[in-house]
């Protein structure tokens, strides 16, 4: 083989340039808890605030078994689709919290997780923050939470199982002051409503031990052609 051959196999080794690989998931199931623990599994509406009263806390809920040993996950985001529903305020400023969920999801999505369910949908491990400053009962924007190093410890878990189970996601509105109205996502109805997003870290190629002596023995190779030829 020429040398210039072993070369070319040389810089085949050099280590790869860190980089990632994504994939994105959508909800397969969404909704709300009232407080006294009330969810009906037929209605898509992910109210998360207050109305009249009572408070409503939402859940988004993902198949992520599909990816199963493609960790670990580097970074994620939550993405909510825009035009879904209104956002609601008297003072124009509104801020939601997503939460970790402890509540089984079948539990969870047939409506049989009561007020323990609404509890936990704002309670635990806090996953991210979204605020909004606009008009009241103008259409929702489209929001994208950059995930908290608790869910990635939440999703990298899940992922290391044979089979994973559903992740999900808690949402209460943070900065309900009284009884007035106030929400994101007031009347919406599109489903599925969010997608999940998991960028995966891909490790450098290493480089194989003998290759540095391989390529010190070429380039003395090269030096004693060098002298031959002169």
């Amino acid at each position: 083989m020429r040398l210039t051959a072993y070369l070319a196999a040389l810089a085949a080794m050099a280590p790869a340039a860190a980089g990632a690989a994504s994939a994105t998931v959508e909800t397969y199931d969404s909704g709300y808890y009232r407080e006294n623990g009330v969810h009906d599994p037929e209605n898509p509406i992910t109210y998360t605030g207050i109305s009249l009263g009572v408070e409503l806390r939402s859940f988004y809920v993902f198949d992520i078994a599909a990816l199963a040993g493609l960790g670990p996950v580097a970074s994620a985001t939550l993405t909510f689709y825009g035009e879904n529903g209104e956002f609601r305020s008297d003072t124009d400023t509104e801020t939601a919290t997503l939460y970790e969920v402890a509540t089984n999801a079948d539990t969870l999505t047939s409506g049989t997780g009561g007020r323990a369910a609404f509890a936990d949908l704002g309670d635990g491990a806090v996953y991210g923050e979204a605020t909004i400053t606009q008009d009241s009962r103008t259409p929702m924007p489209e929001l994208t939470v950059d995930l908290s190093a608790a869910a990635l410890d939440a999703l990298n878990a899940l992922l290391a199982m044979t089979t994973p189970d559903d992740f999900a996601v808690g949402a209460a509105l943070t900065s309900i002051d009284g009884f007035r109205t106030q929400s994101f996502w007031g009347a919406s109805y599109f489903s599925p409503s969010a997608e999940l997003t998991l960028n995966f870290a891909v490790a450098d190629v290493p480089v194989p031990a003998a290759a540095p002596l391989l390529l010190a023995g070429i380039g003395g190779l090269l030096a004693l052609r060098r002298r031959r030829r002169g």
